[in-house]
């Protein structure tokens, strides 16, 4: 076995010599390089050569999925003596291998649902979040390995190049994960994500490995909408009317509070609505109007938001504070007559 114990193997001379004998073992074939003697060699005499002397033989444990291997071992005679000159014998003994590849997923920042062994497989994020979970290969590959992630939804974002060699394959490596709002309330999701390498190692090209990932949804019930706007503001008391309506069932009252981006371009009135239960479907309306000024500035856009109390949704429109200012010069008279003297004729 591949880091195991060791192999022993036993060995004889069948007569006794008239010199002192060798013995040695090289490696005729074997996909295993490390297959190694513990001990370089051994030495018969005339008075040993009936003595069994040990050979232990090691199959260093290289981190690389082989498979079985079946190894040829040449154990050679060396000596003085003409007739063990150059004696040898074939052994041939297999080695199991310990190696197994696979891709190993522990939870980072994720929370972890359900593990296998030490392998987390199914971690839970919530929506509106980003986190990560580590990665990492079980053995050695024979070549780069390029990671690749596929999704069966959207919803997931991953951010990550991940890419092992045969010297990193044991270093852990972070994929970032994020899911966005869809604004959508929905209950909890399974989200899979399949992880393969892309990669000319035989085994490891094979392999895929599934995560997966419980997306908690954290979006809030739209109770109340905002109508779209049909007018914008202007600096010259120019007014634009929204509509707020109660679209969902409420059991108690809920209020509402209007605030303006920016108080120098607009102002609300009301600036507080409440809704009750009996209200579904009801709409309040909400008059914005525009700040007096004699300044040019340009249009500008502000931001009106609705924000509900409780766990009720915010809401937000976007309009235009239009300037009616210009840049002009006022004279008293627009037309003035005079004669060559001077005199003032008329205007």
């Amino acid at each position: 076995m591949e880091g195991g114990a060791p192999v022993t193997l036993s060995v004889t001379l069948n007569s006794a010599p008239v010199a002192d004998v060798n013995v040695t073992v090289t490696s005729i074939y074997c996909p295993r390089q490390y297959f190694v003697p513990a001990s370089p060699s051994l030495i018969f005499s005339n008075v040993t050569y009936d003595t069994s002397q040990i050979l232990q033989l090691y199959a260093i444990d290289d981190n690389v999925a082989r498979g079985t291997s079946n190894c040829s071992l040449l154990v050679t005679a060396s000596s003085e003596d003409v007739y063990f000159a150059n004696v040898n014998r074939t052994v041939t003994i297999t080695i199991f291998d310990d190696d197994s590849s696979g891709i190993i997923v522990n939870k980072g920042t994720l929370t972890a649902l359900q593990s296998s062994g030490s392998q987390l497989v199914q971690l839970m994020i919530n929506e509106g979040t980003s986190g990560q979970f580590d990665i990492s290969l079980h053995n050695q590959p024979l070549f780069n390995a390029a990671v690749v992630f596929l999704t069966t939804s959207s919803r997931i974002i991953i951010n990550s190049t991940i890419h092992f060699t045969p010297a990193t394959w044991n270093v852990t490596q972070s994929v970032s994960v994020s899911v966005p709002h869809d604004g959508i309330v929905e209950s909890a999701q399974w989200v899979f994500v399949t992880i393969s390498l892309d990669t000319n190692d035989a085994t490891y090209s094979q392999l895929s490995r599934d995560i997966g990932l419980l997306v908690i949804d954290t979006d809030i019930p739209q109770v109340f909408q905002v109508s779209p706007p049909l007018t914008n503001t202007t600096d010259r008391g120019g007014s634009a009317e929204l509509h707020v309506i109660l679209v969902l069932p409420i059991s108690s009252s809920i209020d509402i509070s209007i605030l303006i981006s920016s108080n120098n371009i607009a102002t609300a009135s009301p600036s507080f609505l409440i809704f009750d239960p009996s209200q579904l479907g009801q709409a309040q309306t909400v008059t914005i109007t525009g700040v007096r000024d004699s300044v040019i500035t340009g249009n500008r856009t502000y931001n009106v938001l609705f924000v509900g109390s409780g766990n009720v949704n915010s809401a937000s429109v976007y309009l235009t504070g239009i300037d009616t200012d210009y840049a002009a010069l006022n004279c008293s008279k627009q037309y003035l007559v005079v004669n060559e003297t001077g005199k003032y004729l008329q205007q």
